[in-house]
């Protein structure tokens, strides 16, 4: 009997989650329709980009290993 209700718990948040989903889905469909085109952003071309500042020429260490663990690494 408690694998049934373990089942059906299971189902009712899988049905939720569907549920829930569809609604979201339905609802962005919605807002393409009202706002669909004149919401859209114009891309218009740059000018080039002129580098004003060059990296500094002293040279730098830079150590790269995986680790295994979630510590964060200290500095």
């Amino acid at each position: 009997m408690n694998e049934l209700r373990e089942e059906q718990g299971r189902l009712n948040i899988f049905w939720a989650t569907k549920t829930k989903t569809q609604a979201d889905y339905q609802e962005m469909q919605a807002d393409m329709k009202q706002f669909g085109d004149a919401r859209r952003t114009l891309v218009e071309e740059a000018g080039r980009a002129v580098l004003t500042q060059t990296a500094a020429d002293e040279p730098i260490t830079l150590i790269c290993r995986k680790r295994l663990d979630t510590q964060p690494c200290r500095t």
